[in-house]
């Protein structure tokens, strides 16, 4: 959503993306393409472009203005996992089920690079474009730091030989959250439990389980210290991440 503009676009169920006017409430525009649900969708309003990612494993650029797909990136047919993009550099980085990472150029629609995890299919992942720094989740349960310009590990914590940190999470971990400047991270689960990390120790800082179901969503206010957390128990809690206790409580 772009509320300077009072412009939002959506993905949906049915493979559709929608823009939509946010002073009326109303859909503007239908862009039709993908043939299965639509999971992620950046836009670049200044452009008049936007990435999406669908469950019909594929991903497209979109002309906003037009409502017309102009690229739809090739992969090979692996199955996709997460999906991270820049419209400031005009990139993205998708990740698969086999551990691979695909860097794309935005303007081409062009892989610009890959590399592989040794530790198998990539479950979410967080990238900072400035640093060309990306953690990723594997399918084991580890962390992964990367530096995506080469396609080497980095380091997690000061020992030069820790390339990978164990998540703890007893099941699979669901979403992941990093605030770059600061190397903190949070990471949550199926197990309904939540994280706190220090990359630069590679230490767990907090660790509570707040919820009796999976944690499908983590949005942090790093500079105030407070958390909301969505959960498959039809609640969203709020959190001060100095203590790791919940300040308030919205069910619905």
């Amino acid at each position: 959503a772009s509320f300077n503009s009072g412009r939002a676009l959506s993905g949906s169920w049915d493979g559709s993306l929608k823009m939509w006017d946010l002073s009326s409430g109303m859909a503007t525009k239908t862009l039709e393409g993908h043939e299965a649900a639509v999971w992620r969708v950046f836009a670049d309003w200044n452009s008049q472009r936007a990435l999406s990612m669908g469950s019909d494993n594929s991903m497209r650029i979109w002309d906003l203005k037009e409502g017309a797909t102009t690229h739809e990136l090739s992969f090979g047919g692996e199955s996709l996992q997460s999906l991270n993009a820049d419209w400031n550099s005009r990139r993205a980085l998708s990740g698969h089920a086999r551990g691979k990472f695909l860097l794309w150029d935005l303007e081409t629609g062009t892989t610009v690079c890959e590399f592989t995890s040794n530790r198998g299919a990539v479950h979410c992942a967080s990238v900072d474009w400035a640093s060309d720094q990306l953690l990723a989740v594997l399918v084991d349960g580890s962390m992964q730091l990367w530096d995506i310009s080469s396609g080497t590990f980095r380091p997690i914590s000061h020992e030069p030989s820790t390339t990978c940190l164990k998540s703890g999470h007893l099941e699979q971990v669901t979403c992941l959250t990093v605030d770059w400047p600061s190397k903190q991270v949070l990471t949550a689960s199926h197990d309904g439990g939540v994280r706190c990390w220090d990359l630069e120790t590679g230490c767990v800082t907090l660790q509570w389980v707040p919820h009796c179901e999976t944690v499908y969503w983590l949005c942090p206010h790093w500079s105030s210290h407070r958390l909301l957390t969505a959960s498959g128990d039809h609640t969203i809690l709020y959190w001060d991440l100095r203590k790791g206790q919940s300040v308030d409580r919205l069910k619905g």
